[in-house]
Formats: C-alpha cells, sequence, structure tokens
C-alpha cells in the first residue's frame, strides 16, 4: 500500500512520538521514604537527594495532620506540615533558601502527627540521610 504524502507525515510523526516515549527516562523514584509511627502510618516523607525534593503526605482523613522536621548537623533548620486526605506538599532545591539543602551534609528528618488544635506530636520517626547528590 502507498502512502501519499500526508501518510508519510502522519506515520513519520507517529514514529517520533513511540521513539521519544520509549527513550524518555521513568520518573525518579524517592532515595528515602519514611512514616509515622502509628499502626496503620497518617502520615509519609520522601526525599529526592538529586534536586532535593521532599515530598510530604497526609495521607489519612483522621483529624490529624503530618508535620516535618529537617535539620542539619548544627541544628538549623525548618519544619513544614501537610493536611487533609492524600494532600502533599513538595520542596525542591530550585526554590532556594532553606529548600537547597548543601551537599555531603547529613540531615536529620522528623515526621509526626499533630492533633487539629494539639500541641503534642504523636508517632515521631526520625531518620538521618546523607544528601550526596
Amino acid at each position: 500500500m502507498k502512502l501519499g504524502r500526508f501518510g508519510r507525515m502522519t506515520a513519520a510523526s507517529a514514529a517520533a512520538i513511540l521513539l521519544t516515549s520509549m527513550m524518555s527516562s521513568p520518573a525518579l523514584a524517592a532515595d528515602h521514604t519514611m512514616y509515622t509511627l502509628d499502626d496503620n502510618p497518617g502520615g509519609r516523607v520522601e526525599f529526592t537527594e538529586y534536586g532535593d525534593i521532599i515530598k510530604l503526605c497526609d495521607v489519612q482523613a483522621d483529624g490529624h495532620y503530618v508535620v516535618l522536621g529537617v535539620y542539619d548537623e548544627f541544628g538549623n533548620g525548618w519544619w513544614d506540615y501537610a493536611s487533609g486526605n492524600g494532600n502533599c506538599i513538595t520542596h525542591r532545591a530550585s526554590q532556594g533558601g532553606e529548600y537547597n539543602l548543601y551537599e555531603s551534609t547529613e540531615y536529620k528528618f522528623t515526621i509526626s502527627l499533630m492533633e487539629t488544635g494539639g500541641l503534642d506530636y504523636e508517632f515521631r520517626n526520625v531518620a538521618f540521610w546523607l544528601n550526596d547528590h
């Protein structure tokens, strides 16, 4: 079967799209993941070293919100929170400031749940992760 000019262009476009999609890199998986310490974890943090991507998620609608603290080896740091079932927030080095983590530095990550209006952190989990990318 002979293809006309339009048919050849369409076939070439389809082949280019297919080749591009096959060559695309897969989504980067997090280098580190941690959950709150409750029986059915209500919070999750993921850290991808390349690009200093930190994703914090509140995974349950249970009246709690998830609190994250990130501290360098000198105790300098910041905290943030996510609230709501399935609500996630993401920070990246490209945002600058505190989100651009130093390379070859170990960071302390803490994740906890806090009841709305409460003062106590619950189900805290702590990990030390090296940012070496």
